[in-house]
Order: C-alpha cells, then sequence, then structure tokens
C-alpha cells in the first residue's frame, strides 16, 4: 500500500496583485504560503493588501486570520529554476 503525503506548502513567486491574491486565498484555505519576490518593498505592499483584505472578509463573511501562514521572502531571479512571465 503506497502512502500519500499531503502538501500544505504552497510558495508563489511574485508579490504583485495576482500573487499576493494567490498567496491570500492559499493561506485562508489553511495552507503554509512562502510569497517571494526581488523587491521587499513589493511583499511589504502584498501584506498590507493582504491584511486589509481579510480585515474586510472577517467583518462580511466571518472568516478569521491567515496572515500569521504567509512567510515572506525576498529572492533573486538567479535562484529560480523555472521562470514564467
Amino acid at each position: 500500500m503506497e502512502k500519500t503525503v499531503e502538501t500544505r506548502l504552497i510558495a508563489v513567486i511574485g508579490a504583485g496583485a495576482m500573487g499576493s491574491g494567490i498567496a491570500q486565498v492559499a493561506a485562508t484555505s489553511g495552507f503554509r504560503v512562502n510569497l517571494s519576490d526581488v523587491s521587499a518593498a513589493v511583499l511589504e505592499k502584498a501584506l498590507a493588501s493582504i491584511r486589509k483584505s481579510l480585515w474586510r472578509c472577517r467583518g462580511a463573511m466571518g472568516i478569521a486570520g491567515g496572515l500569521w501562514r504567509v512567510e515572506t521572502r525576498v529572492t533573486s531571479p538567479s535562484e529560480r529554476r523555472f521562470r514564467f512571465e
């Protein structure tokens, strides 16, 4: 019998509008998220955007938390094995 391993960590490369949205949805779904970008400023902006959106969702839909599941990391493009644009 084969064992299956459940993946609970998602890496999102790029913290722009789409990346921060993906990170938010994954975090509120219970996944740990590693959000990386080449810019620390973009990461800070993404976290602020996620925090603001979660606060709004908390009031409107009763969704609580999720931000604590998002880790951030500044990376160099040369560290990436694959790159999609």
